[in-house]
């Protein structure tokens, strides 16, 4: 006999116990491998498919027999949000102009939310979430060492491990931005979860893991993993001492920040990194002036496409349909939007951006209730610093300003920690039971 018990934590059921012979193990083993295989995203497949995307269609089919046979209840995290964009999408690619090419980016979302979810009802269990969180840190710390090593021997068969876009390394992802946004989403979850455990070995694993990240020459990375660390310390100030005093060390951050961008620009840095003799330092820092030029352009372009479109400005051209739609127009910079909110404005329209907009709201009201309300001592052990992935969703906030990072299929694994911590992993005294079935 399965017994389940249900609960509520701030209108979500809490936790299940099922019996000790089977707990979702082949499902936690699966997401555990498709986890470790994150990077392996070249060479793609059709519809940009890899290897990953079968052991997670594995993954999903375990956690459905898992919990149907368990007779669990199933959560779809975010549903609402991503309907309202897929739902916009749909209309948008119907009157498009390819509704094929929007029909797989469609069907792309569909995945990704799938991913999230089965890592969500997975990890309902402590247990299954230290698996899944143990394995992804040091993983990480794995591929970030094959970045380092494949840069520090450019001369040998190891250079051809990761792939590189002139001087800047970007593992298997295909892209140097892609790998950061990746590497800087491991480092804080290893801030989280304190993996490894032993503090020498977390140290040298933090360190090898922000050493990949100056090689991918990601200035969003670099970026990004200095808001997230100034997020994750305020939070922590937060919970130990109050409201005033993190309020203070945000200003004072505030103020180190402000005083170092007028160091740089003073020194005028970007044109001394592009006169630099090393090459990294040209292709990251140096190319500041490019890159923010390229993307003024882009915004631009993408503002007036969607003030030009009439009907399409409205309903939109059609997910993946920036790019072919700005060719249309002649513009001078054709390219994918690289900013989640362009990229949705121009091709799922208005309706779109209130999905894009309620999405960026459940993630911060799940952040904020797992760093402010605190968590069971059972996922307080797992991750006993959730201020650590409000600064990792800080981050990614940063990166969707210049990336679209809701394609990166590792942005969709933190949402699903993310939501599998909001359900079940509040304290006991605010999760009251609602009821037992047998």
């Amino acid at each position: 006999m399965i017994t389940t018990t249900a609960g509520r934590y701030h209108g979500a059921a809490r936790r299940v116990s099922v019996p000790s012979a089977y707990r979702g193990g082949v499902a936690v083993a699966l997401i555990s491998i498709g986890v470790a295989l994150l990077p392996l995203l070249q060479p793609a497949g059709p519809g940009n498919s890899s290897v990953v995307d079968a052991v997670f269609v594995l993954a999903l089919g375990a956690t459905l027999l898992w919990v149907g046979s368990a007779g669990l209840r199933v959560h779809i995290p975010y549903v609402v949000p991503v309907s309202i964009l897929v739902g916009a999408g749909t209309v948008a690619g119907v009157l498009g102009a390819s509704p094929s090419t929007s029909g797989i980016a469609l069907l792309q979302d569909v995945g990704l939310l799938m991913w999230c979810a089965t890592v969500a009802n997975v990890a309902r269990s402590e247990g299954a979430l230290s698996t899944i969180l143990g394995v992804w840190c040091w993983s990480a710390i794995f591929w970030a060492g094959i970045l380092v090593l494949a840069v520090s021997f450019q001369q040998t068969g190891l250079a051809g491990i990761t792939q590189r876009e002139g001087t800047r390394a970007a593992l298997t992802f295909g892209n140097p931005n892609t790998a950061a946004t990746y590497l800087v989403i491991s480092f804080m979850l290893l801030l989280a979860s304190r993996r490894p455990r032993h503090v020498l070995a977390r140290a040298a694993g933090l360190a090898l893991i922000a050493v990949a990240i100056a090689l991918t020459g990601s200035l969003a990375g670099i970026a990004g993993l200095a808001a997230a660390l100034v997020v994750a310390a305020v939070v922590r100030v937060h919970q130990h001492q109050g409201a005033v005093p993190a309020a203070g060390s945000l200003f004072l951050f505030a103020i180190v920040g402000g005083l170092a961008l007028f160091g740089a620009n003073q020194l005028d840095l970007p044109a001394r990194s592009r006169a630099s003799s090393h090459p990294l330092l040209r292709d990251s820092i140096g190319r500041l002036d490019q890159s923010v030029g390229s993307r003024d352009l882009l915004v631009s372009e993408s503002i007036d496409l969607f003030r030009s479109g009439g009907l399409h400005g409205l309903v939109g051209r059609g997910p993946a349909m920036t790019k072919t739609s700005l060719k249309s127009v002649q513009a001078p910079y054709a390219n994918e939007a690289h900013n989640d909110f362009l990229a949705v404005l121009v091709e799922r329209g208005v309706f779109g951006v209130v999905g894009l907009v309620l999405l960026g709201a459940g993630l911060a009201v799940r952040v904020a209730r797992i760093s402010s309300r605190g968590l069971s001592p059972g996922y307080a052990s797992v991750v006993p610093r959730p201020g650590a992935l409000a600064g990792a969703v800080v981050a990614l906030g940063l990166s969707s300003l210049s990336h679209e990072i809701l394609h990166f299929r590792h942005t969709w694994v933190l949402f699903g920690i993310i939501a599998a911590l909001h359900l079940w992993g509040g304290p006991p005294e605010r999760n009251p039971v609602r009821g037992a079935a047998a």
